[in-house]
């Protein structure tokens, strides 16, 4: 689903489980590295950053991380930056997924 302006809003500053992948993107690149911030903090979740190359030479990676629980405890964001065309395969493992455990943001 494609948030609208007035929708980011909401998603980022009460983030609910349902959602598994978030995209920021725009021209702004500050203002899209900000929105991911806010969600990782509005989740009161840790950044787990996982390497766009990593994704692309396995795409099964990203689905993997995002499925494994937390070594620790607590919740966990999978942070992709910077995200391009090389993590296409990974996201559609990730949506192909039963389930995860940790939402992805790329940026």
């Amino acid at each position: 689903m494609k948030a609208s302006k007035g929708q980011i809003d909401r998603f980022v500053d009460r983030p609910g489980a349902e959602v598994r992948f978030y995209l920021f993107w725009g021209p702004d690149e500050g203002q899209s590295r900000a929105l991911a911030k806010r969600l990782l903090q509005a989740m009161g979740a840790d950044r787990f950053i996982v390497i766009s190359n990593a994704v692309k030479s396995d795409p099964a990676t990203l689905a993997d991380e995002a499925g494994a629980m937390a070594l620790f405890g607590g919740r966990r964001l999978i942070w992709l930056e910077p995200a391009g065309d090389e993590i296409a395969a990974g996201i559609e493992a990730l949506l192909a997924a039963p389930a995860t455990e940790s939402p992805v943001v790329a940026v």
